[in-house]
């Protein structure tokens, strides 16, 4: 637990078990603003000990739902595959690029 205004920890919770957690939060009676992970436990615990606190996402989780959500949609809105369109090559003499390239060893701009 850390007071949202200092940011300083306040006390760690032992267990996360939905009846130890329950116990654990009616110890804070002041408790207005619950800013937690995505866990369902952790959510039926303050619903539980602290019926009429609000319960807000914590930064952490907000960001990465996000970036995850992001990410997720761009994998979808843009293809996998780019396609590159390549001009057509002029039509070369096979045999005689063979030969050319086999005693020049170099291979012109038009044979790559």
């Amino acid at each position: 637990m850390v007071d949202i205004e200092t940011h300083r920890v306040i006390d760690l919770i032992p267990s996360r078990e939905g009846n130890d957690v329950v116990e654990w939060l009616k110890t804070y009676p002041n408790l207005k603003i619950v800013s937690r992970d995505g866990s369902i436990t952790y959510h039926n615990a303050i619903k539980i000990a602290h019926p009429e606190a609000i319960q807000v996402s914590d930064r952490f989780h907000l960001l990465k739902n996000l970036t995850s959500y992001c990410k997720e949609f761009l994998m979808n809105y843009f293809k996998a595959r780019v396609p590159i369109k390549v001009p057509e090559k002029p039509k070369v003499d096979v045999a005689a690029t063979s030969e050319a390239s086999l005693t020049n060893k170099k291979l012109t701009l038009e044979e790559k």
